[in-house]
C-alpha cells in the first residue's frame, strides 16, 4: 500500500506539523487569516499545514482563536513537532517560516 506524501514541495513551500488539539486548531485558524494558499493534510494524531513560500502569524490572534489571554509563541512548542523551512522569527508574540531564496 503506498502513501501520497504529505508535504509535496519542500523546494518552494514551508510545512508545520501539529500535535492535534485545540492549540493546533487555533494556530492553523490564525494562519488561514493571515495566509493565502493553506493545504491541510490531517493524519491521526497530528496535520501538517503546507504553505507557498512563507508562514507568519502573530500570537494575538491564535489567543483569540484559543480564547486564552496568556498563550504565546512559546506555547508552540508543545504542539509542534517538526517544521520544514527556515525560522525567520520566533519571539512570544509573532513566528515566520519561511524559504531562502537561492
Amino acid at each position: 500500500m503506498s502513501q501520497k506524501p504529505v508535504f509535496t514541495d519542500n523546494k518552494h513551500h514551508v510545512c508545520m506539523e501539529l500535535m492535534k488539539g485545540e492549540v493546533a486548531d487555533a494556530v492553523l485558524d490564525a494562519i488561514r487569516e493571515s495566509n493565502n494558499d493553506v493545504k491541510v493534510s490531517d493524519l491521526p494524531g497530528f496535520i501538517v499545514i503546507e504553505v507557498p513560500l512563507r508562514i507568519a502569524f502573530d500570537a494575538q490572534t491564535v489567543r483569540e482563536h484559543l480564547g486564552k489571554l496568556d498563550w504565546t509563541m512559546n506555547d508552540l512548542n508543545e504542539v509542534m513537532h517538526a517544521f520544514a523551512g527556515n525560522i525567520e522569527t520566533y519571539t512570544a508574540d509573532s513566528f515566520v517560516l519561511s524559504r531562502l531564496k537561492i
